[in-house]
């Protein structure tokens, strides 16, 4: 008799095989057919007034995937019931450790989805080996508009090659930078005010400039009001009528 289609989805390494013994004998299981690969058998005696027995066959590999199983027993034996015993599940190693990223510094009013945080993290395993692991973050702590340090927590997963039956979690720093000052049009000094020391700061980059010394982004930001990406002595004059303006 042939078993068709037979799922070893999870792995079988053995079979129970129940038989009627009328004499001594042998049922052997292939693999496809009668003249397939031989994957295990188990021998009967023979048993009084037609008893039932049951027999193992420790299989030559556990078996797998989909397959078709052909059953030959001797002459005298009449197979009952066959029961195919699954494999042990091969025993996963487990996460030890896990190493801490390296913390992230954020703008300030960041939000909790908008965070820089890892997907994984790097874990060492039970059996010494290493692996990527998926991390889902707790922000519940975080607040993008509080300047300041908030270590969050990591869960680590489990995967089909390794557990986390220990919880291993993970922590990384997020730091929230002070909320920025908005810039003054003219304010070379950043105080916050356009007076006169500003039209010296903005005389002293144009000396800077003289030399080959470009003034700093911040600088240009401040400086430059006549949107042309430069400091000159237009932008010197335009600080000039600003104060001009106050005294009117």
């Amino acid at each position: 008799d042939t078993l068709k289609d037979v799922s070893f989805a999870g792995g079988a390494d053995k079979v129970d095989v129940t038989a009627i013994a009328r004499k001594a004998g042998k049922v052997e299981l292939r693999e496809g057919g009668a003249d397939g690969a031989l994957i295990g058998e188990v021998s009967f005696d023979a048993a009084e007034k037609g008893a039932a027995a049951t027999g193992t066959i420790e299989l030559r590999g556990a078996l797998t995937g989909v397959k078709d199983i052909y059953i030959a027993a001797s002459e005298g034996i009449d197979v009952e019931d066959i029961s195919f015993i699954p494999a042990p599940a091969a025993e996963l190693p487990c996460i030890v450790s896990a190493e801490a990223p390296d913390g992230v510094q954020v703008a300030y009013g960041t939000k909790p989805d908008e965070l820089p945080l890892p997907a994984t993290v790097k874990v060492t395993l039970s059996d010494g080996g290493a692996a990527d692991a998926a991390v889902t973050w707790d922000t519940s702590s975080y607040v993008g508009d509080q300047p300041g340090t908030y270590e969050l927590t990591g869960t680590i997963a489990s995967s089909d090659a390794f557990t986390n039956a220990d919880g291993v979690q993970v922590t990384i720093a997020v730091t929230v930078s002070e909320q920025a000052k908005p810039i003054v049009p003219g304010d070379l000094t950043g105080d916050g005010r356009v007076d006169i020391s500003d039209v010296m700061a903005a005389c002293r980059v144009l000396a800077r400039i003289s030399m080959n010394q470009q003034p700093t982004v911040d600088e240009v930001a401040r400086g430059d009001l006549n949107g042309d990406h430069l400091i000159t002595i237009t932008d010197v004059m335009n600080i000039c009528k600003i104060l001009a303006s106050k005294d009117q």
